[in-house]
């Protein structure tokens, strides 16, 4: 109902601009011009009575449907290899939304997002060599998750991304089959005319094949697209089924396959831990510096005298949030703001730095 009302007061506004009433002047003199000087009589064909020269009413604005809730169809663009780690472990990673303050006013004081595309055409998406999108059920998401259309960079930039986000308190969204329709990966392969030899990493078929078999596993389909085209439009008539039908079509436009030994590296949590036992130690419990480990007493006399630690521990977080293996520690922060009842994540570092410069 409030929602209600507040559209029915931006529909009197609208309808009381200077623009508006400009145009209702002398609005009805042009109708008349236009459809009440002819030679045709009210009563017949095709009037029975002189039709009205007021201008018409402009219809209000929606009610909520374009505000709230998420769309039926929606797309999540992430990586092969974050792809294959979301199917063998059956959960999709939400992303940090304390870690930014553009994230966090955006996000309605939950701690977690996921972005969605409600289409293949957004400027999100990601194809070729190492992509891959999920098609998720909005309905199923939306009876779970609260979310809303979001339009993260504004009417100033030159970019349409499309984007629904899920709003939520939980660091993950499981189980991830109960959403996920079908994965499609693009795989490539284009007529060089033989100037040059096509190459794909055994890393890259490897994690293609490890996305097939667990896709199976969950009874999701799963689609390797031969090109970027027919990716974007997901084209099920171009699409393979299985890795060993590409491999044979690869093998046909005479491709080469080179080792790829380098893994993902994320950055090494450096204020993390630290900052938990902290937390964990001095602020929630009535320890002293005294207490803590050597990179724990570091960390709080940085604390003290540098207000500069601040920043350091919010971007420790941002460098992070993306790490699986860094999770946990993302999760202890995130409980620690809801138990501390802070409204952002500098707001809980200011507060542990005012204890410690107490002691």
């Amino acid at each position: 109902m409030k929602l209600l009302l507040e559209n029915w007061r931006k529909f009197l506004k609208e309808n009381s601009e200077s623009y508006q009433l400009k145009v209702r002047t002398g609005h009805s003199a042009a109708k008349e011009d236009l459809i009440g000087k002819g030679k045709q009589r009210t009563g017949g064909c095709p009037f029975k009575e002189k039709p009205s020269m007021k201008r018409s009413k402009s219809a209000p604005p929606a009610a909520g449907p374009m505000e709230e809730g998420i769309s039926q169809v929606v797309y999540h663009f992430t990586n092969s290899a974050a792809l294959a780690n979301i199917l063998k472990t059956n959960k999709i990673m939400t992303s940090v939304a304390y870690g930014t303050s553009t994230d966090a006013n955006i996000n309605k004081k939950k701690l977690y997002y996921l972005s969605l595309a409600r289409s293949m055409t957004s400027t999100a998406s990601q194809s070729g060599r190492g992509a891959a999108v999920m098609k998720l059920d909005g309905r199923k998401l939306g009876n779970t998750y609260k979310g809303a259309p979001v339009d993260y960079w504004g009417s100033g930039w030159a970019t349409n991304e499309m984007e629904d986000r899920i709003f939520t308190d939980k660091p993950y969204i499981e189980p991830a089959d109960r959403y996920i329709e079908e994965i499609g990966v693009p795989m490539p392969i284009w007529d060089s005319g033989k100037k040059y030899t096509q190459t794909y990493t055994t890393d890259n078929i490897k994690t293609a094949k490890a996305i097939e078999e667990e896709g199976k596993k969950l009874g999701i389909p799963v689609y390797f697209y031969p090109d970027n085209a027919s990716y974007r439009m997901q084209n099920k008539k171009k699409a393979l089924t299985s890795v060993d039908e590409w491999v044979k079509m690869f093998d046909k436009a005479e491709g080469k396959t080179t080792k790829w030994d380098y893994d993902t590296q994320f950055s090494e949590p450096f204020y993390l831990v630290p900052f938990i036992e902290i937390l964990e130690k001095v602020y929630f419990g009535d320890g002293t510096k005294d207490d803590l480990s050597d990179k724990g007493q570091k960390l709080y006399s940085n604390m003290r005298w540098y207000e500069d630690s601040i920043q350091s521990i919010v971007a420790d977080v941002h460098n992070n949030k993306k790490d699986p293996e860094a999770r946990p520690y993302i999760v202890t922060i995130g409980n620690a703001i809801r138990k501390s009842k802070h409204g952002s994540f500098e707001d809980l570092i200011k507060a542990v730095r005012a204890k410690i410069r107490e002691q």
